[in-house]
């Protein structure tokens, strides 16, 4: 098995001209775990062709997730919604990566459609609001890149979709400087901060943060989802303030989701330590654990996790593990940057599976009406029906 043979297995199936045998030996390469990169560059690339935008091909739904189950579901279980799925306005590139599986009562959902409206969204994207020390702001989705500003002892360099903070000569004793960047609904944006650490924001976040660290510690400010890599500096512990805990960093990986209107905030370590404190307790996670603190009660828990799962959003995943309705729309609503109504009660079905971030927001509902969710949509308002 060698990556080229891979590479040409993988457009031949897209371009549906598989020869007599190929099938077998590109499912191997999938189920056995060869090359995950070479898979992973296939599928946004055929993402990004516009050729693949509407369902030209009869492909059989059944074989193609079978080809690809290993791979991106782990064995998740899914449920019959291929008939639907199959006439949805979508390429069959979708269903590789679309694996939505609804459960009830550990029983399919049956299927039952509500029409839309004609409306559609695009996905999410890059982008993001810088604020500087006097409170001006500089909008990063149509910035150019070269050097944005000068704050304190650092320059603002915008390059290649993301934003670093550079040290400008000896440091100075005056007052720190701090900027904030903020993300809003359907925008992610990456920057480097001064030291090094690097920072994907996840849509609905923010980080507020001194431009050149100093001192003992260095201190930011995280609302909504993060995803951090942050820069070993043993003398000086990285801490990250949440609205009621804080999480001390020595030098790690790990991710952490405090939105306020979600009932607890988390964070799930891949590499290294981190210790979660509030007023009353505190932890040192192990790689592959995640700490719950809950909010109406400060409450610390531990659990182990899937981290693929909890980091799927830095690859352009949406990813879901026995995840309740009301989270997804939740997730839904920031990515996609649309409201979410619930006309009677919060269905009682939980979510396993996987899907592509890059897909328009039509497909989603499409699936999820083809699981039972009855649905209508005006303007960028999603209303769930009973």
């Amino acid at each position: 098995m060698n990556k080229d043979e891979l590479e040409q297995l993988l457009k031949r199936y897209r371009d549906d001209t598989l020869e007599e045998g190929e099938l077998d030996k590109l499912y191997a390469y999938i189920h056995e775990g060869h090359y995950p990169e070479v898979i992973d560059q296939w599928l946004d690339e055929t993402f990004q062709n516009q050729a693949y935008a509407v369902h030209t091909k009869d492909y059989n739904p059944a074989e193609v997730f079978a080809l690809l189950e290993a791979r991106i579901e782990k064995k998740k279980p899914i449920f019959s919604w291929w008939k639907a799925a199959a006439t949805a306005a979508a390429a069959a590139v979708i269903l590789l990566v679309v694996t939505i599986s609804l459960q009830q009562h550990s029983k399919p959902v049956p299927i039952n459609v509500t029409a839309a409206t004609h409306f559609d969204v695009p996905p999410g994207k890059n982008g993001a609001v810088l604020t500087l020390a006097n409170g001006s702001q500089i909008l990063l989705d149509s910035s150019s890149n070269g050097v944005l500003a000068q704050q304190g002892d650092a320059r603002l360099l915008k390059e290649e979709g993301r934003l670093n903070y550079r040290k400008d000569g000896i440091l100075g004793k005056g007052a720190p400087v701090y900027n904030m960047i903020t993300t809003p609904r359907g925008r992610q944006f990456k920057l480097v901060l001064s030291d090094g650490t690097q920072v994907l924001l996840n849509a609905g976040s923010s980080i507020r943060f001194p431009t050149v660290f100093a001192g003992r510690e260095r201190r930011v400010e995280i609302s909504g989802e993060a995803y951090l890599e942050v820069a070993q500096t043993a003398d000086m512990p990285f801490v990250i303030q949440l609205n009621k805990s804080e999480v001390v960093v020595l030098g790690t990986q790990f991710n952490v989701t405090d939105y306020s209107d979600e009932d607890n905030s988390r964070t799930t370590l891949l590499e290294g330590a981190v210790k979660l404190r509030t007023a009353t307790q505190e932890m040192v996670l192990r790689p592959g654990q995640q700490v719950r603190m809950e909010r109406n009660n400060g409450h610390l828990s531990a659990k182990t996790v899937d981290t693929d799962q909890i980091i799927a959003w830095t690859r352009n995943r949406l990813s879901f593990d026995n995840t309740d309705f009301a989270d997804l729309m939740r997730q839904v609503s920031r990515w996609y940057d649309v409201d979410i109504v619930y006309k009677g009660k919060v269905p009682d079905i939980h979510i396993g599976g996987s899907l592509h971030r890059n897909v328009n927001l039509s497909i989603v509902m499409e699936f999820l009406g083809a699981n039972g969710v009855h649905y209508s949509i005006s303007d960028r308002t999603i209303t769930i029906l009973p």
